[in-house]
């Protein structure tokens, strides 16, 4: 499913980058110069107090002017004299023009004052200079007085020396501000150029500031699992020692680089951001990819897992007290699955998608996407009354034939899904009617040149293609319908149908065996491929999150559906995940947080990671659950526990307690800059992906994982984000809504409750605390929106691949005459029925008249005996 980019606050539209706007010099202050102005008149005034004083004096006072020059002594300061500033040279010129000689340990540094980036202490040591000298002069000039016979000039010349004072007490205050207003906005512009604080941060100078920080940082952020899962428990003692250590060492090696530069991380992270190669050959070697974490080395999901069983067994609760807290949770869901659906009914019933915050309808493709999505959802819960209901807007009003134009893959997991899985529970053939119109529609699709699926498809003409705007398919459009295509072929008896459906995912594989053999990249597939000729486009992302996270699943899953009986399916799942391992599968530094990462132009390593990603340690504990590597060499199940507490702390790092849509691990020990904003130094969000839509992956992984290892703090890990959506998520009028920004607890709302919320997330949520028995994961298999299917017993020879087991051209066109020969059968039908309504009517109108007329002559017959008598 495609991500929604949250608007730009600022611009109210689409999300653009930041740019670094250039700073200009500000214009010079008029002021300023009427100021230095007077300041002339002085020193003129003084210069002819020493011309007096020099005839008076005589060689005494010339060996005053020339001793041997020292650092800080009166000859630089009286030489300033000798030169004053003209009316367009002010006197902080000729200081920014000299180059102070500031003392640094044994050697000496040069640093020029007028540079706007010199660094604090060098800027303290050149006022404490410039201070020393002027003292000097005073002490010296106070020795001149004594031999100073005139005592006009002695208070002329200390006149002159406290101007002198005044006005470098000025010009250190001015500069003062000056810096501190550079520094703030140099600290803007890098917030800006990196997005939003996600650029270069500096380590706090004051020394007991950052150790203040360290301290709230590794506490706070590190006990945030405990805090979460036990309100007011503080714990984590043992993470937080390894937060701080790991702190202290990047701060010992902190760079010492001018205000507003850049550490080598940083700017190498920089350049891999911006950076688009010419070439698929130019990024081969360059790119810095982190090798994996050394297994003798504590995870942070090893530490946070031990901690969070540690919790629940101070709990005690006997089994009887869990069944019914079970129980509790099980009618709270239920109870949010009805205000959810409540609202859809009220204000958006038959429309694809509800706003809630705007109580009305939205359409996407004109097909209910959130009723269908949400038939097996009410018959699961028992609502049988509001399942007849939607089960009665299906017969009538879904039109499968409307001349609209779809995405193949979201209509064939959401419609056909649930309509498929609605059929498979009720049993009820309109369902699979309908299912079945739909699939004819969208069959066409797996019908191109190469026999990889088009993305999209127009229902009324049956034509599939892809958009202008988009020529390829994504690896997700063109590998995820088979399994509903294949339940539907199975439910409708159709071979040909089976073998279309696997002939797609055939030819998909076929482009695999044209990738590069080296490593693993022929079991890690590029995001995008061509359905007209093929081929993979080798500089795509290669990723599992967005466009690209089904096809894995969905390796596993074909080979459940049809009772582990492909192998082939089996085979290329355990390469990908041996694939993900290798290339992918990496930890933060220096917590140790599992997650996967992307391979931007199918080589550069970016630590990125979607919440879509999040299925991923549900697709493995089930594979486990089915007797994949069941003795753990493979590293399955590890894998899988590590990646769910990574996608647990999506959430519960947040200040809403709600997962963002992407998030980015810090895998370089020494680049101290990218930090959340809720303080984890590993992992952190930026500002255009810090929305939540509502998504179920992270749910749905926590059900997996709680079948398979009955560990109940999957179950807590559940309740507690449930708790979240009801606090932030909810609309009281009905339904749910999105949210902005989870990092803010008075977030505006995206407004739209996805059809995958009551479809998938409140689904799992339901199936977490019901009884376990409830569709049990040795029979039915669940589609990627949620929609279970029952194992398939299929014949022996449907097995067996033959190419792409469609009807010849010449039996096609005959099928295509004999549905033309149906329908005309169907017209003539409702003709001869229209002919027979015809006669029956002009029957009637005859018998009408009959009538009348013998009506009439009983009339006239009445009025002739009436006469006669």
């Amino acid at each position: 499913m495609d991500r929604v980019r949250s608007p730009d606050p600022e611009t109210g539209g689409v999300y653009y980058a930041r740019r670094r706007v250039p700073t200009q010099d500000p214009p010079a202050d008029a002021s300023k110069h009427k100021r230095w102005n007077f300041k002339t008149f002085m020193f003129l005034r003084g210069r002819l107090v020493l011309m007096l004083l020099g005839l008076c004096g005589g060689s005494m006072v010339i060996g005053l002017l020339h001793p041997p020059s020292q650092n800080g002594s009166s000859t630089q300061l009286l030489s300033d004299i000798k030169n004053p500033p003209g009316p367009n040279k002010p006197m902080e010129s000729i200081l920014t023009e000299r180059e102070l000689q500031i003392d640094e340990g044994e050697g000496q540094k040069n640093v020029k004052k007028g540079d706007s980036k010199m660094p604090r202490w060098a800027a303290a040591a050149a006022k404490k200079s410039r201070r020393n000298r002027l003292e000097a002069t005073i002490a010296e000039t106070a020795a001149e007085k004594e031999d100073v016979e005139s005592g006009k000039e002695d208070d002329a010349l200390e006149r002159w020396i406290e101007e002198k004072e005044e006005e470098e007490e000025e010009e250190e205050e001015e500069e003062e501000e000056e810096e501190e207003k550079e520094e703030e906005e140099e600290e803007e512009e890098e917030e800006e150029e990196d997005g939003w604080g996600e650029g270069e941060d500096e380590w706090d100078e004051d020394k007991g500031e950052h150790e203040e920080e360290e301290k709230e940082v590794g506490n706070e952020h590190i006990a945030s699992l405990a805090e979460r899962l036990m309100p007011r428990m503080k714990g984590m003692e043992g993470l937080d020692v390894q937060a701080r250590e790991a702190k202290e060492k990047m701060a010992s090696s902190k760079h010492r680089q001018k205000k507003g530069g850049k550490g080598p991380a940083a700017a190498a992270q920089e350049t891999a951001d911006n950076h688009v190669p010419e070439t698929h050959e130019d990024t081969l070697g360059s790119v810095f990819h982190p090798v994996p974490r050394d297994p003798s080395l504590p995870t942070h999901a090893s530490l946070a897992l031990a901690e969070a069983q540690a919790i629940l067994a101070m709990l005690a609760r006997t089994e009887e007290e869990q069944e019914a807290l079970d129980a509790e949770r099980e009618v709270a869901v239920k109870e949010a699955i009805m205000h959810a659906w409540d609202g859809y009914k009220q204000w958006a019933w038959g429309m694809d998608e509800l706003a809630p915050v705007s109580k009305e309808g939205l359409n996407w493709f004109g097909l209910g996407l959130t009723l269908v999505d949400s038939l097996d959802l009410l018959w699961l819960v028992g609502e049988k009354d509001e399942f007849q209901g939607a089960r009665d807007w299906v017969v009538s009003e879904l039109n499968v034939d409307q001349n609209v134009h779809v995405n193949v893959f979201e209509t064939t997991i959401r419609v056909m899904g649930g309509l498929l899985s609605a059929y498979h529970y009720s049993n009820d053939e309109v369902f699979l009617i309908k299912a079945q119109a739909l699939g004819a529609n969208l069959r066409s699709a797996m019908n191109s040149p190469s026999g990889v699926p088009w993305s999209d498809a127009i229902l009324a003409t049956k034509h599939a293609f892809a958009p202008a705007s988009a020529s390829e398919s994504s690896i997700s459009e063109a590998t995820s319908i088979q399994l509903e295509f294949k339940y539907l072929a199975y439910a409708s008896k159709d071979e040909s149908l089976y073998r279309l459906a696997e002939h797609s995912m055939r030819a998909v594989d076929a482009a695999r065996a044209e990738l590069p053999t080296e490593g693993h990249r022929q079991a890690l597939l590029p995001m995008f491929i061509d359905a007209k000729t093929g081929n993979f486009n080798q500089e795509a992302t290669i990723t599992l999150g967005a466009r690209g996270d089904s096809y894995y699943e969905y390796l596993l899953k074909q080979w459940l559906l049809t009772g582990k009986k492909e192998d082939f399916y089996k085979q290329r799942f355990l390469e990908a995940v041996e694939g993900i391992k290798a290339e992918l599968y990496r930890h933060s530094e220096s917590e140790g947080k599992a997650f996967i990462a992307e391979l931007g132009n199918g080589v550069k390593f970016s630590p990125k990671m979607d919440h879509l990603v999040c299925y991923l340690p549900g697709t493995l504990a089930l594979g486990v659950y089915h007797g994949l590597d069941p003795e753990g060499t493979r590293g399955h199940m590890e894998m899988a526990k590590e990646l769910m507490v990574t996608c647990f702390e999506f959430y519960n790092q947040t200040a809403t307690g709600l997962s963002p849509e992407i998030a980015h691990f810090r895998v370089d020990a020494s680049n101290t800059a990218r930090r959340s904003s809720s303080g984890s130094s590993d992992m952190y969000v930026k500002p255009a992906d810090a929305h939540n839509i509502l998504r179920p992956e992270t749910v749905e992984s926590l059900f997996y994982l709680y079948r398979v290892t009955e560990d109940r703090v999957y179950q807590e890990w559940a309740w507690q984000i449930f708790v979240a959506f009801e606090k932030h998520a909810k609309i009281e009028t009905g339904g749910y809504s999105g949210l902005r920004n989870v990092e803010a607890l008075d977030s505006a709302r995206i407004d739209k409750m996805e059809s995958f919320f009551l479809g998938e997330t409140l689904k799992y949520f339901y199936l977490l605390f019901a009884d376990p028995a409830l569709l049990s994961l040795d029979e039915v298999v669940f589609n990627t929106e949620a929609h279970p299917f029952p194992v398939l017993t299929l014949e022996e020879d449907w097995l067996v691949y033959r190419g792409k087991g469609e009807q010849p051209p010449v039996a096609a066109g005959k099928e295509k005459e004999e549905v033309v020969e149906v329908k005309e059968e169907e017209m003539e039908a409702e003709k001869g029925s229209a002919r027979e309504e015809s006669v029956k009517e002009e029957r009637d109108e005859e018998e009408g008249i009959e009538e009348m007329g013998e009506e009439f002559r009983r009339e006239e017959e009445d009025e002739v005996l009436t006469a006669e008598i």
